[in-house]
């Protein structure tokens, strides 16, 4: 099997790119995960007092 150099560089161009995006998303779930939590305890706090 003969890969062509520029068949490889974009293979190479689509797994950065993936990585990014998986990267980005694992970021956006952390930032989602830890602003509900803090508006949890917000609302909480409210019912309580």
């Amino acid at each position: 099997m003969v890969v062509f150099p520029s068949r490889q560089k974009m293979f190479l161009q689509t797994c950065i790119l993936l990585e990014d995006y998986f990267d980005y998303r694992k970021k956006a779930l952390y930032w989602l995960a830890t602003v509900g939590r803090n508006h949890q305890q917000k609302l909480l706090k409210l019912l309580i007092f």
